[in-house]
């Protein structure tokens, strides 16, 4: 069967975006760990950048608030124990890892979370 079309992840993968530089990183103190209910997903923005804090099961997992397929907030998704679907097009997640069901090249850029006197704190770049 022919392909019609061009993927261009697939076939100028060298053309893709470029790597952002390393940034220097810090915690933030983004709220209590008791504003988050287990299964629910709260919206946060640090500086300028959007950040999911994802309740999974009494952990809480946080990523960029963006889908990698186009670009839609996942705190509008909705949980499935460890994974996060994406409202608009169902694209599906692991918070362990970051990986997409889908498609290999489509991650979620995890950041660490620690747990603090009844806060949490992410772990983001700074002057995102």
């Amino acid at each position: 069967m022919r392909r019609v079309g061009i993927d261009y992840i697939r076939d100028f993968p060298e053309y893709g975006p470029e790597p952002e530089p390393e940034r220097p990183k810090r915690f933030f103190v983004l709220g209590r760990t008791a504003d988050i209910p287990a299964g629910k997903i709260r919206r946060y923005v640090v500086s300028g950048l959007p950040v999911a804090v994802f309740n999974v099961e009494g952990r809480l997992v946080a990523c960029r608030d963006r889908c990698p397929h186009m670009g839609a907030d996942l705190s509008m998704g909705r949980l499935d124990g460890d994974f996060v679907i994406c409202s608009w097009h169902g694209w599906t997640f692991n918070l362990t890892d970051g990986r997409c069901r889908f498609k290999d090249w489509a991650c979620l850029e995890l950041y660490p979370v620690r747990l603090r006197d009844g806060f949490f704190e992410v772990e983001l770049p700074v002057g995102a």
